[in-house]
């Protein structure tokens, strides 16, 4: 008890001060002191606790502020948000990582183009990745060349891409999955879950003049993603969706060595 009150005393040491010294003011009031003495001595007082509020409001600003921002970084957390293309949601998850780190990863992309800046975040952090990208066959069936080059030439270079971020290889699994792509996501940990959607349209006139045979675009960078997090209702709806592609994959999906 004692030990508690004489902390209280270190803590507050300008109120208890106070009290003290009215008291005693008022014992020289009752022996004669001169009044005059006594109102300088009284404003003295006054001094000391204005000093007292000041520190402490003081204090509470800057618990008021650290309690702020922890609201925003725990609203930050868990508030599902859209994004009008997913390179803005890798964006996101880029800074997300890097802020609250990640042990484990599963990406569904098409040729992993877009997402690199997010597989780069993830080796950063050591985490353990896996990504499903489309194979290449299935792109040219579909009538993209373009994706096609796309796919083989990624692979060829992620290694080199990736330059020391790659020093544990293991930290990094790559399979191809046959069945034509639809859906794009990525699930961190059991924490957070983005999902996007593949276009595929039809092209009388192709855009690429070194594939000038190709009758599909297949797009995803500019289109509308979804990033929830875990303890949502969002969350567990998208999960369900996530979860059966996934199985599918590691059932049907071919590794690749690189």
């Amino acid at each position: 008890m004692l030990a508690r009150l004489w902390k209280d005393i270190q803590e507050s040491w300008e109120l208890y001060a106070a009290i003290g010294l009215s008291v005693f003011f008022f014992f020289l009031g009752l022996f004669g002191f001169p009044n005059g003495m006594i109102a300088s001595l009284t404003l003295v007082v006054l001094g000391i606790l204005a000093g007292s509020l000041r520190r402490q409001r003081g204090i509470e600003n800057k618990i008021g502020k650290a309690l702020q921002a922890m609201s925003q970084d725990i609203h930050g957390l868990v508030t599902n948000q859209m994004f009008d293309e997913q390179e803005q949601a890798y964006q996101f998850l880029c800074d997300w990582i890097d802020k609250y780190g990640a042990k484990k990863a599963v990406l569904f992309q098409y040729s992993c183009n877009t997402s690199m800046s997010v597989v780069r975040a993830l080796m950063r952090k050591e985490a353990q990745a896996t990504v499903y990208i489309q194979h290449e066959d299935t792109a040219t069936k579909i009538g993209s060349a373009f994706q096609a080059d796309r796919i083989i030439s990624r692979v060829r270079s992620l290694k080199g891409d990736l330059g020391r971020r790659f020093s544990t290889p293991d930290n990094l699994k790559l399979y191809k999955y046959r069945s034509p792509a639809s859906v794009s996501a990525i699930k961190i940990d059991d924490r957070v879950l983005c999902m996007g959607w593949y276009l595929y349209e039809h092209q009388a006139h192709p855009h690429h003049p070194d594939f000038k045979n190709d009758t599909t675009e297949i797009s995803a960078h500019d289109v509308a993603a979804i990033v929830v997090f875990a303890g949502t209702s969002e969350y567990n709806k998208l999960l369900k969706t996530f979860q059966a592609l996934e199985e599918n994959f590691q059932q049907h999906a071919e590794e690749v060595q690189f």
